[in-house]
């Protein structure tokens, strides 16, 4: 936590803001330790040199002590918070003021901007994100837990899928089994059968499964706040010689995407551009006669399940040490359905490590 506040100035400077007021929940766990549900404003935090105020209301403050740099503040509403804001940024001549213009809700900058009539607002996006690129050990611990969580979800799930059960069943219980684990859930399991898994992000319905199914399961668990990722693909009988193909052309094109980054990290000791890495698994499946990928080739995962780095074509993000993101090429036939597989990998200082260790050959379930 100290070198989280010591990182303050760093920030501030980095912005040219006096102070930075933070509405995101992963941001303000991550500077302060605090932690808030991310479907509900119900903390904010306002970040001066030396200083972290955090606001919040009754049904959080019996839990939540001030401590060192962290002064914890009880608040009545959005109008007590505003009143109680502009006192402290008052008191502490602030004139330049950021705030997280993608997290903000409009009647928060209304009263935001009413309150501070004299304070100049300075809208900025994520400006955590340079801070939480690069995990500590302690963040890899926990995503190293999170990742495997998901190998023995995906483990336990094999046995579920039998004939006639349905999406929303398999999806249930995936969930069931990584909360039983102790873990939280980092999103909605994603469960889909035959020609739904050609949707990328299809969300579970009462579709039963039938022979001859392509299983498409994405899912992910959160520890300590701190997130996984993983997709595997399984089929349900005995797949034809077409599915074999698609399948091997997907882990073809992801496994030469970590030999790419190895080398580069290894031998080579250069940047490692994200772009780069997307072309290498868009190509080879292009190449083999499949459709491009139609979403980027991956994403960070930290705090928040879709974060920084951006693994896109045409993303500019360098990827080194310290960074954790997913590697998750596929190929979606609308006719046939979707494979996907997905990894979360971290940079380490040998090269990588790739987290979730759940076997990417194709299984097949006998009917």
């Amino acid at each position: 936590m100290k070198n989280r506040v010591e990182m303050i100035s760093e920030i501030l400077n980095e912005h040219s803001v006096d102070a930075i007021f933070l509405t995101n929940p992963s941001n303000i766990y991550y500077l302060t330790g605090i932690q808030f549900q991310t479907s509900s404003h119900d903390g904010y935090c306002l970040v001066i040199s030396g200083k972290i105020f955090v606001f919040t209301n009754a049904l959080y403050i019996g839990s939540l002590r001030s401590k060192n740099k962290i002064t914890v503040v009880e608040i009545a509403g959005l109008a007590h918070l505003f009143t109680t804001l502009t006192k402290i940024v008052r008191h502490n001549r602030v004139e330049k003021i950021g705030f997280e213009k993608e997290n903000i809700l409009h009647h928060e900058f209304t009263l935001l901007k009413k309150s501070l009539k004299k304070t100049k607002l300075i809208p900025i996006n994520n400006p955590l994100a340079s801070a939480r690129l690069h995990k500590s050990t302690d963040e890899v611990r926990s995503i190293k837990r999170a990742c495997k969580v998901l190998d023995l979800a995906f483990k336990h799930i094999l046995k579920y899928i039998k004939l006639g059960v349905s999406e929303k069943e398999l999806a249930s219980e995936i969930g069931y089994f990584i909360k039983k684990r102790g873990a939280d859930l980092a999103f909605p399991p994603i469960v889909a059968f035959g020609k739904n898994s050609a949707i990328p992000h299809h969300s579970p319905t009462t579709y039963k499964l039938k022979p001859k199914n392509i299983v498409l399961l994405d899912f992910g668990a959160r520890v300590n706040g701190y997130c996984s990722d993983i997709t595997r693909t399984v089929y349900f009988g005995n797949p034809s010689q077409k599915i074999k193909n698609i399948y091997q052309t997907v882990l073809d094109s992801q496994l030469k995407v970590l030999d790419h980054m190895y080398n580069k990290l290894v031998y080579y000791t250069s940047e490692l551009e994200t772009s780069s890495l997307d072309k290498v698994a868009r190509n080879h499946i292009t190449k083999a006669g499949y459709p491009s990928i139609p979403h980027s080739l991956g994403h960070g995962v930290g705090l928040d399940i879709h974060e920084s780095p951006r693994i896109g074509p045409n993303s500019r993000d360098v990827l080194n040490e310290g960074m954790v993101f997913t590697i998750e090429p596929g190929i979606y036939l609308p006719r046939i359905g979707g494979i996907r597989i997905e990894d979360t990998v971290l940079i380490t200082n040998k090269g990588i490590e790739v987290l979730t260790k759940s076997p990417k050959n194709l299984i097949f379930i006998p009917l």
